[in-house]
């Protein structure tokens, strides 16, 4: 063996070293170029046509120069890309300065200790990311996603209000009197009537686009129709608590006493009631008891 186990080549031989003003025999100096031909074969030649036969061992140092991987057991050099078909790793794995804090196994996720910053683009099962990612920022997908119908569990909590209101555009819905009270109707929650708002005027009263559904009672003074005010479809009732009779005064366009069709201001009896139906803003309907 011409090395001795540690790297230092020694010559074995026979006659080894040789003495001054002596002969040299052939078998001094065969056995020489036969250690000296054992030590050159043990080495690695540079140009690749030897091959180590144990591992070996760089003591701290590192190999430089390495080329670009192209293949299946090719080096792989700091600095230098590098693609991955499918990886198990059985330790933590660091990137850019990011410890993955779990094994990466084929396709599972990758689980990361603190926020990672990629300088390129990355290809994982068959994804391109589309822009590099950093911190903890959203990854955005070259190709869209299949997203899974999502499984919802049963809804809890209070489905209604016990007390309050809901305003709506038109109106209230008051949950705690159980009825719906809008611009239009007043009705509860199964179509029944039940109370309709009052509106009491002691003088002279032209009514407003509040009293549409309302009742008017009216303890003195008469009651004045304005034109252009109410909605189709509104209505106003006009009840006369007084003694003696009032004028309702048509300051709308068209106010038809209900069947006669004759128009203009109307004359409603003491105690008597009497119901106006908004057929356009402009046109009006009138009928009821003590109207003439």
């Amino acid at each position: 063996m011409a090395f001795n186990g540690s790297g230092t080549f020694l010559i074995n031989s026979t006659g080894q070293p040789v003495v001054t003003a002596t002969t040299i025999s052939s078998t001094v100096f065969n056995a020489l170029t036969t250690d000296l031909a054992g030590g050159l074969t043990d080495c690695i030649t540079k140009d690749g046509q030897s091959t180590p036969t144990a591992n070996i061992k760089m003591g701290g140092y590192k190999i430089t120069g390495i080329a670009q991987p192209t293949g299946s057991g090719d080096a792989l050099a700091f600095g230098l890309n590098i693609s991955v078909g499918t990886a198990t790793l059985s330790g933590a794995l660091t990137y850019g300065g990011v410890t993955l804090s779990n094994a990466v196994t084929g396709t599972g996720n990758m689980v990361l200790g603190t926020a990672p910053t990629f300088a390129s683009t990355i290809t994982y099962g068959g994804v391109t990311l589309t822009a590099a990612v950093s911190g903890t920022g959203a990854m955005v997908l070259a190709t869209s996603p299949t997203l899974v119908t999502p499984v919802l569990g049963a809804a809890t909590g209070t489905s209604l209000l016990t007390s309050g209101n809901i305003a709506t555009s038109s109106g209230n819905i008051n949950t705690t009197s159980g009825s719906i009270n809008s611009g239009t109707f007043i009705t509860d929650v199964i179509g029944n009537v039940r109370n309709i708002p009052l509106n009491s005027q002691s003088g002279g009263y032209t009514l407003v686009a509040s009293d549409n559904g309302k009742w008017i009672d009216v303890t003195s003074g008469g009651v004045t129709i304005p034109d252009a005010l109410f909605a189709v479809g509104n209505n106003v009732t006009i009840f006369n608590a007084t003694g003696g009779s009032i004028t309702i005064t048509a300051g709308i366009t068209t106010l038809y006493l209900a069947g006669s069709g004759s128009t203009g201001n109307r004359t409603l009896a003491s105690y008597g009631v009497a119901t106006v139906y908004f057929r356009l803003s402009t046109n009006a309907v009138i009928s009821g008891t003590g109207l003439t």
